[in-house]
């Protein structure tokens, strides 16, 4: 008996937050059944896939023992940015490519400091998102910077 419950302790820490899942999701469906549709899918995928790539990035980072708190911050500061250039009548995919490149800089720059500079990577972070909510303010001064969907979409 207590070995069946060892194997069932064993398979809910290993398989618990999958089982809650499934379960979230089979509720979700019963209760609304837009929730089961093709474009649903798709949206849930492209809305979570910035979140994939961030912790694929993420485990680099970790991996040599270090970690990077300001990473949303500089998502944020660079999706910004973009909105605020095709606003501005930057095209789309220029303004994405500039935003993807003041990231990376804004990334290397922290690693730099990080690695050259012998800064702890902690602090490092921490100034990073600092630097980032400040640059971000003065982007947004706390308003949201409406794109049309045909922008993008073109």
């Amino acid at each position: 008996m207590n070995e069946k419950k060892n194997k069932l302790v064993y398979y809910a820490q290993d398989f618990g937050a999958l089982i809650a899942l499934a379960l979230l999701i089979i509720g979700i469906s019963i209760v609304s059944p837009e929730f089961r549709t093709v474009d649903n899918f798709f949206s849930l995928l492209r809305q979570s896939s910035i979140n994939g790539l961030i912790a694929f990035g993420m485990t680099f980072v970790i991996l040599t023992d270090a970690i990077d708190l300001s990473v949303g911050s500089v998502l944020a500061l660079s999706t910004a940015l973009c909105a605020g250039m095709i606003t501005a009548g930057v095209p789309v995919g220029l303004a994405m490519l500039l935003s993807l490149v003041i990231g990376a800089l804004l990334g290397l720059v922290s690693g730099l400091l990080v690695t050259k500079g012998r800064l702890q990577p902690e602090l490092m972070g921490q100034t990073a998102i600092e630097v980032a909510k400040k640059l971000l303010a003065g982007e947004t001064v706390e308003k949201s910077i409406p794109v049309e969907v045909e922008l993008i979409t073109k």
